[in-house]
């Protein structure tokens, strides 16, 4: 009981007292007035002239007669769409809200009116599709869809609407972050289309504000998600692209919305690696956004210029050596006010090889609280050093972080980083590490300052494309030798490797167990990189 409470209140601690404000606000209005309902009445709107936005289409989820697929999931409805479907958790149900599948390439504006009806024939009874994130990606897609297909219905202006006051009254100041983002990017597409000039400023102020707060002077979200990173960085290249079409649009909103891409477009290329693919630091997974080269090609189109910085304030750094792409983590686990989309990962990193994925950060396949969700975030899923079998920051409640991790003692030198954390302190324990690079080698070299512990174990997770072997103190790869001195056991064990939502490909993670200090020698094979 006591270590329950002092893992809420260390959870608690951080939040800011608008989040726990608004925390108690919306649940005492779902107690007196219900859930939020979408109302259905038909009214007269004004709403401006359609404007055609080319943006990135999106993947295919509607696979015709009442089939979706989400997250890797498929499911026929057979008689009519429950909105409401949550068999397979709440995530699938909010991507069914979400009606991104409208951008799909294959959706005409038959199809899609058909889709559109069908949800408003049902909006008295929607419930998940009116909480406010799956509200804000659903009222912009709708008016891209309705905008690019030149459509004036007052059914849909009317739902519109309601949609749009709907949202401006349940702004997610409870959670912050991406979803508040999400929300004020909604305003000001909704506010836009409506006219309504007063939400607009409203929107436009909390757009910039947010902005302000979660884009780093480096670029980085600072959630620290590359995946998130991009979802952001499309909802704000399709904002600057609609108020660059229209005439009335105030020059200084787009010039600091513009700066603001422009920012995340250096982090982005500072991240990514040669193959342009990313790392799936923190929670990201594949097959949810674009590709990058399309939204590095998208930015270009619509002119917004790249700034060109390093990695700092995002705490990710980048070791770049011949063949050699390396991605390390040295920075905190996110914001100290919403970690849920963080990993108990300090002195992780992530590795390319002749642009060939080699050492990998697992990633996420689920949003479930369950077991799977919790081994995901935790320090035993990532390449790093864990003490004890303890989590380096106290990862639990599938979104939830209590006691956490702050990097110390930073040195960067020319191909050279090193850095060490504060996640063991109340065992005063410190771990150390420090990566080595050159063309033919990468050095790690991990120390343990303190003796109160037992064992302390590093793993690496290798590509599942990649066999490996082990042989004495050397595992085998056909990319690379891994060799350990000051190892006391060296074994490979399978795991499951995520490759987007509800899909794994099994793989080998090499688990090295070491007291006090711990060299590792990755050295390249005589592969053609």
């Amino acid at each position: 009981m006591w270590h329950r409470l002092r893992r809420i209140w260390s959870t608690i601690y951080y939040l800011q007292f608008k989040q726990i404000r608004y925390q108690l606000i919306y649940r005492l209005q779902k107690m007196i007035f219900g859930p939020p309902r979408i109302k259905s009445d038909l009214i007269q709107v004004s709403t401006r002239q359609t404007i055609q936005l080319v943006s990135i289409p999106s993947p295919s989820s509607y696979l015709s007669d009442n089939t979706f697929t989400f997250l890797n999931i498929k499911h026929q409805f057979n008689d009519k769409i429950d909105w409401n479907y949550s068999n397979y958790g709440k995530l699938w149900t909010y991507n069914l809200n979400y009606f991104d599948f409208l951008h799909q390439p294959d959706i005409n504006k038959e199809v899609g009116l058909v889709l559109i009806k069908d949800f408003l024939h049902n909006v008295s009874h929607i419930k998940t599709g009116a909480e406010p994130y799956p509200l804000s990606l659903r009222i912009i897609n709708w008016i891209k869809f309705i905008n690019n297909h030149q459509i004036n219905e007052a059914s849909i202006n009317s739902a519109l609407y309601y949609q749009t006051r709907l949202l401006e009254k349940n702004l997610e100041y409870h959670l912050m972050g991406n979803h508040l983002l999400e929300n004020a990017f909604a305003l000001v597409w909704g506010s836009w289309y409506l006219k309504d000039i007063k939400c607009y400023r409203k929107s436009t102020n909390l757009l910039i504000q947010e902005l302000n707060e979660q884009i780093l002077p480096d670029g980085g979200h600072f959630e620290l998600s590359p995946m998130y990173h991009q979802l952001i960085l499309l909802k704000l290249l399709d904002t600057i692209n609609l108020l660059k079409k229209d005439q009335d649009s105030d020059s200084e909103l787009i010039g600091v919305l513009t700066k603001k891409a422009g920012m995340m477009l250096n982090w982005l290329n500072q991240i990514k690696y040669r193959n342009d693919s990313l790392p799936n630091l923190n929670d990201a997974t594949y097959g949810i956004t674009p590709p990058t080269n399309q939204l590095l090609n998208y930015a270009a189109q619509i002119n917004i210029p790249c700034y060109s910085q390093p990695l700092r304030e995002s705490g990710y750094r980048r070791l770049n050596c011949g063949p050699w792409e390396l991605t390390a983590d040295i920075g905190h686990i996110g914001p100290d006010y919403i970690p849920g989309h963080a990993h108990s990962d300090t002195l992780s990193f992530d590795l390319q090889l002749g642009e060939l994925p080699f050492i990998v950060d697992v990633g996420i396949s689920t949003y479930d609280k369950n077991a799977r969700r919790q081994w995901e975030r935790s320090t035993a899923a990532h390449n790093t050093v864990q003490i004890d079998n303890k989590d380096q920051s106290e990862i639990w409640g599938g979104f939830r972080v209590g006691r956490r991790a702050r990097p110390i003692h930073i040195i960067e030198k020319a191909n050279c980083l090193q850095a060490s954390h504060d996640g063991y302190k109340k065992w005063n324990v410190y771990p150390l590490r420090k990566w080595s690079l050159s063309a033919r080698d990468l050095v790690i070299s991990d120390r343990i300052d303190g003796k109160n512990y037992k064992v302390a174990t590093a793993r690496y997770y290798i590509h599942p494309s990649h066999q490996v072997s082990l042989r004495d103190n050397t595992v085998s790869t056909p990319l690379a030798t891994l060799t350990f001195k000051g190892a006391q056991s060296i074994k490979i064990e399978s795991y499951e490797y995520p490759l987007g939502y509800n899909l794994v490909q099994p793989g080998n993670c090499i688990t090295v167990t070491f007291y006090s200090s711990l060299e590792t020698w990755i050295s390249r094979s005589n592969y053609s990189f």
